[in-house]
């Protein structure tokens, strides 16, 4: 046996080794070598110290306006995205009632070309008007994407918008905690 610098007993590896339980092979049964149980206590201290460092970088504040920087980026994008879809949204229904109204014209001028008789010009105005309607039907279809994704990007920015103001509490609750919490620091050190 060996003997301990620090307090003249017999040193016994398997005594003073702390026992890990973080990992299945860290606790083993069977009784380690000298060389192990040192290794182990080194990669515990190890584990805990890093552990430590991690929560003492972990600044929940940071994190949270982090997350919120996240959001704002978010809402700029749905925001973009829910204007280039009304703009084009727009731009399509102009079309589309302007498509509207000179299928009604040129119904009405067939109606006046009928009733002057001339079924040439009404034969011609009936065939303008079915172009037109079948432009009609076409721009619709395609009226019909921007518009689902209007009504998609202003519930989605809802949700953003919603999940930013939980967010702005959560960081005012927890600056309000951190400076209370200074504060108690403070009045307990002061002499009374």
């Amino acid at each position: 046996m060996q003997r301990s610098a620090i307090q003249g007993k017999p040193f016994d590896a398997n005594r003073s080794r702390i026992p890990l339980t973080l990992h299945p092979g860290y606790a083993s049964e069977r009784p380690s070598s000298g060389g192990r149980a040192v290794c182990n206590r080194i990669h515990g201290l190890i584990v805990a110290h890093t552990n430590d460092a991690i929560d003492l970088a972990e600044n929940p504040d940071l994190m949270l306006n982090q997350a919120l920087r996240g959001v704002d980026r978010t809402i700029r994008a749905a925001r973009s995205d829910g204007a280039r879809d009304g703009r084009r949204e727009a731009t399509l229904a102009a079309q589309l009632q302007h498509q509207r109204r000179a299928a009604r014209g040129l119904r009405a001028e067939a109606e006046r070309a009928v009733a002057a008789g001339r079924r040439d010009l009404a034969t011609r105005a009936l065939g303008r008007k079915a172009e037109h309607e079948h432009a009609e039907g076409e721009i619709e279809a395609a009226w019909k994407e921007p518009h689902d994704g209007c009504a998609k990007h202003k519930s989605r920015l809802d949700q953003l918008t919603t999940r930013r103001r939980d967010l702005c509490r959560q960081r005012d609750t927890l600056v309000a905690r951190q400076r209370t919490a200074e504060v108690r620091r403070r009045t307990q050190w002061l002499p009374g």
